[in-house]
């Protein structure tokens, strides 16, 4: 009898635990922001407080590994998310993309968005896609430019875009202000301008790039015109996996 009776604890406890991880993200009151490492590649998540809403930019890419199955999936499973809301794709380069087959086979995702949509409201997040106005064939600069407002934080995703592009936004939006840059083409040198930071004047870069990369990403020009714009820079090759937390007013961030 005592047997049964502590098996019967022993299960009940298991299951409760079990239902303790299955409804977390239901009753979280903090929402997060986060540049989830995939090495050399783009992967930025955000999950609303009370489980309104996941959004994936972006999934990463490895030629050489199934980068959804060995950090995305178990990643997102261990945050209790089982299901995106929406994956936005800011173009088909396949550090941006290439997880995405792996990922939708393992993660059910309601919508995916890989062109122009003029405002999207998700739960409490503002989405709003800039338009450059330029007509290229380049695919870098044909990336969706998404400019994001989480909780009173105004983020900006450029994707691979040039400073041609940079250029052209600063133009068509004069009163741009941002205060987390997610800086373009992982750092390379072809972009995050003088000419753009002066006119964004962000506070906080994230630059998502892979260890020891063979590009050189970051670009050290990129590093130092940041440094002279007082940017505060976090980036995957260095730190890992960087949150940006968010609960009431505040926001906190962990390298």
């Amino acid at each position: 009898i005592n047997i049964k009776q502590k098996v019967i604890r022993e299960i009940l406890m298991l299951v409760s635990l079990l239902l303790v991880f299955y409804f977390k993200p239901y009753y979280s009151i903090e929402g997060k922001v986060t540049m989830i490492d995939v090495g050399q590649g783009d992967c930025f998540l955000i999950q609303q407080p009370f489980n309104q809403g996941n959004i994936l930019i972006d999934t990463g890419g490895l030629k050489n590994k199934d980068i959804a199955s060995l950090t995305l999936v178990p990643y997102l499973k261990s945050q209790g998310i089982n299901r995106l809301d929406y994956v936005f794709i800011s173009h088909n380069d396949f550090d941006h993309c290439g997880a995405y087959d792996s990922l939708v086979k393992q993660i059910k995702i309601k919508q995916t968005i890989t062109s122009y949509q003029e405002k999207i409201k998700i739960g409490d997040i503002e989405i709003e896609m800039l338009k450059s106005g330029m007509k290229t064939k380049d695919n870098n600069d044909n990336s969706l430019i998404i400019k994001a407002t989480i909780n009173n934080l105004v983020y900006l995703f450029t994707g691979d875009i040039s400073s041609k592009v940079e250029h052209k936004l600063i133009e068509n939006y004069p009163n741009l202000k941002v205060d987390v840059l997610k800086v373009s083409h992982h750092g390379s040198v072809t972009g995050t301008s003088s000419e753009f930071l002066e006119a964004v004047r962000p506070k906080i870069a994230l630059i998502s790039c892979g260890k020891n990369n063979r590009y050189g990403h970051p670009n050290k020009s990129v590093l130092e015109r940041l440094e002279d714009y007082d940017v505060k820079v976090y980036r995957s090759d260095l730190t890992g996996m960087v949150k940006i937390i968010y609960y009431g007013d505040d926001n906190y961030i962990y390298p």
